[in-house]
């Protein structure tokens, strides 16, 4: 099965981060734009299986961006979504064909209920995630065979190599062939997520713990608890953070922001980083 294509449309860098970093957890492939301008565009370029876009913008607002995109294809899912929404609105929004309309901040329960109605999977004549990887370079084999032997461990571990070179495959290989393989596999790019998001997105967060708070979120580290968490570029990770990683790996435990105990974690660690860590 090949994961829905989803893209996000929405002024707002920060937040567009974000959704991408939960989406890509929650194995969506996501394309974002920052306008109805570069929205359409992408999407002449590649479709997607539905569009999450803000409502009120600059240039193409929502609404308009929801016709151009139905006299492309009219039976595309939208869900628009506002912090200034308005019964008026929602009623021309619905009425317009669209799909939901959630307020921001966005209930990442309703979210999920939208996307889980609106976009299912789709067969994939492509061979799947965890395919056997084959190669006839002797050099790559050894790396495989070495991989494989990792798996069956529940060692951390650490994956080093140019941009493009295939780190990602070699975590889901290890991860496929390990006892963890039914538990999830959960991928994050260190570099992607803003710096004071990072630790509410990996430990999670209890009600009230910040501004936007309002429910409380388990985070990505819970979220891969029995399976295993890949940190992408691990070395954009800030200094103070990978402390408390550490006594995460050490303790099996996280502490959310904003919690007064810490809660139970076990998530096997595989990272990668295309730069020298040791320099």
């Amino acid at each position: 099965m090949t994961a829905p294509h989803l893209l996000v449309v929405d002024d707002d860098e920060s937040l567009l981060r974000l959704l991408e970093l939960r989406l890509t957890a929650r194995h969506y492939r996501v394309t974002t734009a920052t306008s109805g301008d570069m929205a359409l565009k992408l999407f002449r370029q590649a479709p997607a299986d539905l569009v999450l876009t803000d409502l009120r913008m600059d240039g193409l607002n929502g609404i308009q961006l929801l016709e151009q995109l139905h006299a492309l294809d009219s039976t595309l899912p939208v869900v628009i979504m506002t912090a200034h929404g308005s019964i008026p609105e929602a009623v021309d929004a619905t009425q317009k064909g669209v799909v939901a309309f959630l307020t921001k901040p966005l209930d990442t329960e309703a979210l999920e209920s939208v996307l889980a109605q609106h976009c299912q999977p789709h067969a994939d004549t492509a061979a799947p995630p965890h395919a056997p990887v084959s190669t006839r370079n002797p050099h790559m084999r050894s790396l495989l065979e070495t991989a494989v032997r990792v798996a069956q461990s529940d060692v951390h571990v650490l994956i080093t190599g140019e941009s493009g070179t295939g780190k990602e495959v070699f975590a889901r290989l290890i991860h496929s062939r390990s006892h963890r393989h039914a538990g999830e596999f959960v991928a994050v790019n260190c570099g992607a997520l803003p710096e004071g998001l990072m630790e509410a997105e990996l430990f999670g967060y209890v009600k009230g713990a910040f501004t936007g708070a309002t429910r409380a979120r388990d985070g990505l580290f819970r979220q891969a608890s029995g399976g295993t968490l890949f940190l992408d570029e691990i070395g954009e990770m800030p200094l103070p953070l990978q402390v408390k990683l550490l006594r995460a790996l050490q303790d099996k435990q996280v502490r959310p922001v904003g919690a007064d105990t810490p809660v139970c974690a076990d998530a096997r660690i595989i990272s990668a980083t295309h730069v020298d860590l040791e320099q």
